[in-house]
């Protein structure tokens, strides 16, 4: 496809840059024809048909979540109590919900957060809670139902004697003995009571030590976990879940585990006894995984070499009446690659919600249906993808502060660098500084985990003044 340049971005490939005329007050509306490569930080790109939403920011070393709008102005700041655990999200009340993580953590500092927030659209702290003690602490994600309830993502510590007694090899458990499976709690935040919850650990099946519990053929259940499979950092984190997300209709949750490169759907019908079993639920399988995609080696099913994905993040279904409808969209990483690639993949689901998986074979499909990927582009940790009503998706490259979304055909519409480093916000002409280095690359101190976006007749953005006057985030004096 071949998009013509609006008159400001053909004048830009001659000069460098420009700026558009003033469009009307209200923000969403205001005209989308700006080109700016020469800005170190906030909106560098915006074309006609780029998506008019707005996109809410929590910067991860920052404990304020800003909404900009599309021409990268800010139309709303909240300040939160401390830096984010890791996701945000815009309820339809107009409240902002909010990780935050604990200092110190009881898990220690390589674990972010163990608190959820919410506050008014005004900034008023109308809730908090707390999941977080010696044993479990909430981190990375939450997921939002349809009740009101929030499912969080939480470690639990299981230790060394009660790991081997599950059947794992002693000789591949970390320097503490501990070992951290995941778990999820659904919290009533009217009650701050766990009305729901499900254990990975219920789930494992090993085949190291036959004198042991779980033991079995894994080639047998591809519905559970393998015990003595994937990596084990020095602090215990086995799975690494680093997403949770809700399909309405299924009543299914989705997870991704980067440390496994997979992606597991499991039934939240099923009551929390069912859960910790195989058997009830709307599908009669218990708490046991559904379908899972990624890594097929781990129920022997082929080898783990050229894996479709490596240590994913945001793994979530594209939402009913947007383009891809039901599809599984998630930020594959490529840290061992150096080189990112956002995927779409159509799960194997009837329209009931189960998941076909032929007998001796691995759970499809065999590839993607659609990517987004560039020479230049990677994120090793964090990042996500969202798909956008007008079919083009939103993409975080999370550790450079990037934030961009792309047609299907892949051509950039919009381009917008987070000017905000730790407590610090840079002005135009700045340098993003580097946060830190990891074995697979550098991470800027603007890095986010993930960005949302919403529709200017998103209920949540009720109260919202589009016809208030905005800056950007970099020339507001008070950001």
């Amino acid at each position: 496809m071949i998009r013509r340049l609006p008159l400001c971005a053909a004048f830009a490939l001659m000069i460098g840059g420009c700026v558009a005329p003033d469009g009307p007050d209200d923000p969403v509306h205001a005209t989308c024809d700006e080109v700016h490569p020469d800005h170190t930080v906030g909106l560098r790109l915006c074309l006609p048909g780029a998506d008019d939403g707005y996109t809410l920011i929590a910067p991860m070393g920052s404990t304020d979540t800003w909404l900009i709008d599309r021409l990268g102005r800010s139309a709303q700041t909240w300040h939160g109590s401390g830096t984010p655990g890791a996701a945000v999200q815009l309820l339809p009340n107009g409240h902002l919900l909010r990780t935050t993580a604990l200092h110190p953590n009881p898990f220690g500092p390589s674990v972010s957060g163990g608190r959820l927030e919410e506050y008014s659209w005004d900034g008023d702290l109308v809730w908090s809670f707390d999941y977080a003690n010696e044993r479990v602490v909430a981190h990375h994600d939450v997921a939002v139902l349809p009740n009101g309830n929030y499912v969080l993502i939480a470690f639990e510590k299981i230790d060394g004697d009660e790991a081997i007694a599950a059947g794992r090899d002693p000789s591949t458990l970390s320097p503490n003995h501990d070992i951290y499976p995941e778990h999820l709690v659904e919290i009533d935040p009217s009650t701050d009571t766990v009305v729901w919850e499900w254990h990975l650990w219920d789930h494992v099946v090993q085949s190291f030590d036959p004198t042991k519990a779980n033991f079995g053929d894994p080639e047998e259940h591809p519905e559970l976990m393998e015990l003595n499979t994937g990596p084990l950092l020095g602090d215990g984190d086995w799975a690494h879940v680093n997403s949770v997300a809700y399909h309405p209709g299924f009543d299914q949750l989705l997870l991704s585990s980067a440390f496994f490169s997979e992606v597991w759907v499991i039934d939240h019908s099923a009551t929390s006894e069912e859960a910790a079993g195989h058997d009830g639920g709307a599908r009669g399988r218990g708490g046991d995984f559904l379908y899972r995609w990624g890594s097929p080696g781990w129920y022997g099913q082929g080898s783990d070499e050229d894996l479709p994905v490596d240590a994913q993040h945001d793994a979530q279904w594209v939402a009913e009446g947007l383009p891809g409808a039901g599809n599984i969209l998630l930020f594959d990483n490529g840290g061992t690659a150096g080189q990112s690639v956002v995927l779409e993949i159509e799960p194997p689901a009837t329209a009931d919600g189960d998941y076909l998986l032929p007998p001796g074979e691995a759970w499809g499909p065999a590839g993607p249906s659609w990517t987004y990927t560039d020479p230049a582009f990677f994120s090793p940790i964090v990042a996500g993808a969202q798909r956008l009503p007008n079919g083009d998706t939103l993409i975080s490259e999370g550790t450079t502060g990037r934030l961009f979304e792309v047609t299907p055909d892949g051509e950039v519409v919009w381009e917008y660098i987070s000017p905000v480093a730790g407590d610090t916000v840079l002005r135009q002409g700045d340098t993003v500084p580097i946060q830190f280095e990891l074995p697979a690359g550098t991470v800027s101190a603007n890095w986010v985990f993930r960005v949302e976006r919403y529709a200017p007749d998103y209920p949540g953005l009720a109260e919202l003044d589009a016809s208030a006057p905005t800056l950007p985030i970099e020339d507001d004096p008070a950001s």
